[in-house]
């Protein structure tokens, strides 16, 4: 949310793209992340600027690799979606009056901003 916040145009692009695939529908329905590219880049790329953990090398089979005889869950992403359509789609965002938003990272394993994000919602859905 902070990278959209920092970038307008990108906010109303994604705005511009859960309206239309979701057809006004309220509610965003796994079926509907299937049209929303620009919604699964916008994720990528906030996770690529702020990974929630450090980058580890390991070796690990792909997550299509059977384990047991059945392959693994992968719900995270979908769920991150969905969750980004319903902010998106449901509210405008704006920063408090008065206030900057601060993209600091603290130090440490992970990286967590060193002041939180305050955002003020207004319902879209209401009006």
């Amino acid at each position: 949310m902070a990278e959209l916040i920092q970038n307008p145009r990108a906010m109303a692009k994604l705005r511009d793209e859960v309206a239309r695939v979701s057809n006004g529908n309220p509610t965003t329905e796994e079926d509907d992340l299937h049209g929303m590219e620009y919604l699964k880049a916008v994720l990528k790329e906030s996770l690529r600027l702020h990974p929630p953990a450090p980058l580890l090398v390991r070796t690990t089979p792909p997550l299509s690799a059977p384990v047991d005889g059945s392959a693994p869950p992968s719900a995270a992403l979908p769920a991150a979606e969905i969750a980004l359509a319903g902010l998106v789609g449901h509210f405008d965002w704006e920063l408090p009056i008065g206030t900057r938003l601060d993209m600091s990272e603290a130090p440490g394993l992970t990286t967590p901003p060193l002041a939180p994000l305050r955002l003020l919602p207004k319902c879209k859905t209401l009006v």
